[in-house]
């Protein structure tokens, strides 16, 4: 039973592991990632909040365009995790 548990726990990190490359090297992400850093760079300033360093933006258009981005990156990373059957 012990082999058992720790060969599943093996595949668990093991795919875990593939998750995370596919993901790291996917072109959409990368491209996603871009924008976000731009989007930052460009127009964010920063508060903390919870004791987080959190983005704030003045343009509601531009919050919008950030909160969705971050939606498509976990919507992508959701879709690659089905792809390893997780």
């Amino acid at each position: 039973m012990e082999k058992f548990q720790e060969q599943r726990q093996e595949d668990d990190a093991d795919s875990g592991r593939k998750i995370r490359e596919a993901t790291l090297q996917d072109a959409e992400i990368r491209r996603l990632r871009e924008k976000l850093k731009s989007l930052l760079v460009g127009f964010a300033a920063h508060k903390l909040v919870g004791g987080e360093l959190r983005p704030c933006f003045t343009d509601q258009k531009i919050q919008e365009e950030y909160d969705h981005t971050v939606l498509l990156i976990e919507e992508r990373h959701e879709e690659i995790k089905r792809l390893f059957g997780r």
